[in-house]
């Protein structure tokens, strides 16, 4: 872990992390342990590579509306998070979890887990931008754990979802799933533009939205 730039404390940092070595996957990857050390108007870049992790990747940072935390691919790269699990089988874990507020994520790709990223409640004003999620078991982006408000989600690709095995069960494979069923939490104030989305599967009726 690299920390560039930061003359003062008052200053915004830029921390570049790079991968784990080819072909490993261990427990944590690193980069929930560096995005925990961003103060608001902070950076993570992360290298050309795959980061992949065994363990939880829950990522809990918030800046601030003046000062927002940027998390990041380097210039040129693109950066692959994902797990170990084959999407065909019941994943013990999510793909990438993510709460907080005044965040924003540009230029990554998120494959694998049971949903690839997921957005916990109270999470808001966080811009997901020029990125990719792909190849989950169930869906692809969910903001139905609770209230979330004013997100920018745009310019990403979202595609092959809902690849669970139909002898695991069903499965709903919807590529943005904003809200809850009956009001029980409320997706408000979103900004949904430019994505792409296909190629999403389902073996559930009430699937591929």
């Amino acid at each position: 872990l690299a920390l560039a730039g930061a003359g003062n404390a008052a200053e915004a940092a830029r921390l570049a992390i790079a991968p784990p070595p080819a072909g490993t996957c261990p427990e944590q990857d690193g980069i929930a342990a560096a995005a925990a050390r961003l103060a608001p108007g902070d950076e993570l870049v992360l290298a050309d590579g795959v980061y992949c992790q065994s363990g939880r990747r829950l990522i809990a940072v918030s800046g601030t509306a003046a000062a927002p935390i940027v998390i990041r691919a380097a210039e040129g790269a693109h950066p692959l998070l994902t797990r170990p699990d084959d999407p065909r089988q019941r994943n013990r874990f999510e793909g990438t979890e993510v709460e907080g507020a005044w965040l924003v994520l540009r230029g990554l790709r998120f494959h694998r887990g049971k949903r690839g990223l997921v957005f916990h409640a109270g999470a808001r004003h966080i811009t997901r931008e020029y990125s990719e999620i792909a190849h989950t078991s169930n869906n692809a982006v969910t903001l139905n754990n609770g209230d979330t408000h004013g997100f920018v989600i745009r310019r990403n690709r979202i595609h092959h979802t809902g690849n669970l095995a139909p002898e695991l069960g069903h499965t709903e494979g919807e590529g943005l799933y904003l809200g809850c069923h009956d009001g029980r939490c409320t997706a408000s104030g979103h900004r949904i533009e430019a994505n792409h989305i296909h190629d999403l599967g389902a073996t559930s009726s009430g699937g591929n939205d």
